[in-house]
C-alpha cells in the first residue's frame, strides 16, 4: 500500500480510531446468541454447552495477550485499555452461558463454575499487571461481585429444585438486597475517588471491571424473574437504589455525589410505593412488613449514615422524615386504606394531565421549544460582557 493512501482521511481514520476491536466482540457477541439457539439445548446437553464455553474463555484470553502484546508501544495505549474494557464486558457473563450450565446439570454447573471463578482469578490479576485495578480491597471487590454473578444462579437453581419449584416475587426481593450490598461493601473497600482522577481511559478500565459485574448481577436477576416466571416489580430496584446512595460518596467524591445521597432513597421509597398500586404478585401485606416498609427503614438508615459522617443536618431532618413514613403502618387499616386511597387519586390526576394523542404532544412540543428559546435567552442574558482586546501595536 502506497504512502498516498497511508495519507488518505478515511485510512487515517480507521488507524487512529482502530474499530475492529470493537467489531470483533459485536461478532463474538452475535456468534455466541446464535450458535446458542441453533443448538436448540435440551435439558442435560452439557457438553455443547461447555464446548462454547471453552471458546469463549480462549477469546477472552486472546484479549488479554493482545493487551500485553501491545503494552510496550505506546502509541497502542488507547487500543491496549479498548481490549481490556471488553474483557471486563466478557468476564461478567454478558452472554448468560454460565447461567445455563445450571440448567443444563446443577452438580455440573456448580463444578464448572468454581473453574470459572479461579480462572476469571487469573484474568483479573493479569489486567491488573496490565493497567491500574486498585489495591488489593478492590481486587477482593471485583472478585467477590463475580463470585455472586457466578452463584446466585446456582443458588436459586438448587432453591427451585429443593423446594420443588418454589421461586416466588418474594425470594428474588431478597436477592435484590443482596444486589443492594454491593455497592455499600464497595463503599468500605474501594479507595476514596476511584471515578476520578489519572486517565480517562486507566478511569474507564477500573470503572468496568469495578461496575460491570455489579450490572450483570442485576440482569442475571432481571432475567430470572423471566424464567421463573414471577413477575417483575420496580421495588426490586429500590435496594439497589439504596446502596448508590451509600456508595456515591465515596466513588464520585462528596461534592458530586450530593444529588444522588439525597434523592435515591426517597426514589426508592417511591418504587417500592408503587408496588400498592400493581399489586406486585399479591405478596404486599399491610399488616407485616411490606417492599415499602423495607425501603422506608432501610432509607432513614442510609439518611443517618450520611448525617453522623458528613455532620449535615438536611439528612437529619430526612430522616426524621423516614421514620414518619415508616410509623404510618402503625395506624388503623382503615386509615391506612384511606392514605392508599389518595396516593392512587393523585396519581390517577397526574396521569390524566399526560398528552395522548399526536395533536396533543405536538402542541406540549410546541410550546416547549418557544419555552426553551426564553430560557435561552434568559441564560444568554446573563452572560458577563466580553473584555475588549487590546488593540495590537502597529
Amino acid at each position: 500500500m502506497s504512502r498516498s493512501l497511508y495519507a488518505h482521511p478515511v485510512f487515517r481514520l480507521i488507524i487512529d480510531h482502530n474499530p475492529f476491536f470493537l467489531l470483533s466482540a459485536v461478532s463474538m457477541l452475535v456468534a455466541c446468541r446464535l450458535l446458542l439457539d441453533a443448538m436448540a439445548l435440551l435439558p442435560g446437553e452439557f457438553g455443547k454447552l461447555l464446548m462454547l464455553i471453552a471458546t469463549l474463555n480462549v477469546y477472552e484470553l486472546l484479549l488479554i495477550g493482545l493487551a500485553m502484546l501491545l503494552l510496550s508501544r505506546p502509541a497502542c495505549f488507547r487500543d491496549v485499555r479498548i481490549l481490556l474494557i471488553l474483557e471486563a464486558l466478557f468476564l461478567v457473563d454478558v452472554t448468560f452461558l454460565n447461567s445455563e450450565l445450571y440448567s443444563a446439570n446443577l452438580t455440573a454447573g456448580i463444578a464448572t463454575n468454581v473453574a470459572l471463578f479461579g480462572l476469571a482469578a487469573l484474568k483479573v490479576g493479569a489486567v491488573r499487571r496490565i493497567a491500574n485495578l486498585g489495591d488489593g480491597r478492590t481486587i477482593a471487590f471485583i472478585l467477590g461481585t463475580i463470585a455472586l454473578l457466578l452463584f446466585i444462579p446456582g443458588v436459586l437453581a438448587h432453591w427451585e429444585k429443593a423446594q420443588d419449584g418454589a421461586i416466588t416475587a418474594r425470594t428474588l426481593y431478597g436477592f435484590w438486597w443482596l444486589a443492594g450490598a454491593i455497592p455499600v461493601a464497595g463503599a468500605f473497600l474501594l479507595p476514596h475517588g476511584i471515578a476520578r482522577g489519572g486517565d480517562p481511559w486507566d478511569v474507564a478500565v477500573r470503572l468496568a471491571f469495578v461496575g460491570l459485574p455489579f450490572v450483570s448481577v442485576m440482569a442475571h436477576l432481571c432475567g430470572a424473574s423471566w424464567v421463573y416466571d414471577t413477575g417483575f416489580t420496580v421495588a426490586n430496584i429500590a435496594p439497589v437504589l439504596l446502596g448508590v446512595a451509600v456508595a456515591a460518596p465515596r466513588v464520585l467524591g462528596l461534592s458530586y455525589a450530593e444529588p444522588a445521597r439525597l434523592l435515591l432513597p426517597v426514589l426508592a421509597i417511591i418504587l417500592s410505593a408503587a408496588t400498592i398500586k400493581s399489586g406486585a404478585g399479591g405478596w404486599i401485606d399491610l399488616n407485616r412488613f411490606s417492599p415499602l416498609h423495607f425501603a422506608t427503614v432501610s432509607a432513614g438508615l442510609v439518611y443517618l449514615w450520611h448525617a453522623w459522617e458528613f455532620r449535615r443536618p438536611v439528612l437529619a431532618a430526612m430522616v426524621c422524615g423516614a421514620a414518619t413514613l415508616y410509623l404510618l403502618k402503625r395506624l388503623p387499616r382503615d386509615v391506612w386504606r384511606a392514605l392508599e386511597q389518595f396516593v392512587l387519586d393523585v396519581i390517577n390526576v397526574a396521569a390524566g394531565l399526560l398528552p395522548r394523542t399526536a395533536m396533543q404532544w405536538g402542541l406540549v412540543t410546541l410550546f416547549g421549544a418557544f419555552a426553551l428559546l426564553g430560557v435561552g435567552l434568559a441564560v444568554s442574558l446573563k452572560k458577563p460582557p466580553m473584555q475588549p482586546q487590546p488593540v495590537p501595536e502597529k
